[in-house]
C-alpha cells in the first residue's frame, strides 16, 4: 500500500507541475480580440474577430460556457474571423455568459494567445 501512495504522490506532483506550466503558456503581447466583447444582441451569425498576430500561420479559437467548460474548439483557421458552426450556434443560450480566446501558431508552435474574454448574449 505504501508503494501505491508513493505513486499517487508522484502523479499529483506531476499534474500540479503540468498545470502550472499550462497556465504560463506564453509571454509578451498576446492576440487582441475584437468581437464579441461584453454584451451583444443575439443575431443569426455570431462572428468572432481578432487582430492579426505577427508571424502567425494559423489560429485556434476556444469557446467556453459560464462554468469554463469547453463548448467548441475551432479547426486551424487561416483567417482572423470565424462564425460558429450551426450545430454549436444553436446551443448558445440568450442571457448566458460565454468566454473565448484565440491562440496563434507558427507551424505546431504556440507563439501567442489572447486573454480570456467574456461576452453575454442578450435577446433581441
Amino acid at each position: 500500500m505504501l508503494g501505491f501512495g508513493l505513486i499517487v504522490s508522484i502523479l499529483l506532483i506531476f499534474f500540479q507541475t503540468w498545470e502550472l506550466v499550462e497556465v504560463q503558456r506564453t509571454e509578451g503581447p498576446g492576440v487582441v480580440l475584437v468581437s464579441p466583447i461584453a454584451v451583444q444582441a443575439v443575431s443569426k451569425e455570431l462572428l468572432f474577430r481578432w487582430k492579426e498576430f505577427p508571424s502567425a500561420q494559423h489560429y485556434i479559437l476556444e469557446l467556453f460556457d459560464e462554468a469554463l467548460l469547453r463548448v467548441w474548439v475551432s479547426p486551424p483557421l487561416h483567417d482572423r474571423q470565424v462564425q460558429l458552426p450551426d450545430k454549436v450556434g444553436r446551443g448558445i443560450r440568450p442571457g448566458s455568459s460565454y468566454f473565448w480566446m484565440v491562440t496563434a501558431y507558427s507551424g505546431q508552435a504556440k507563439i501567442g494567445e489572447s486573454k480570456l474574454a467574456r461576452f453575454k448574449i442578450l435577446e433581441k
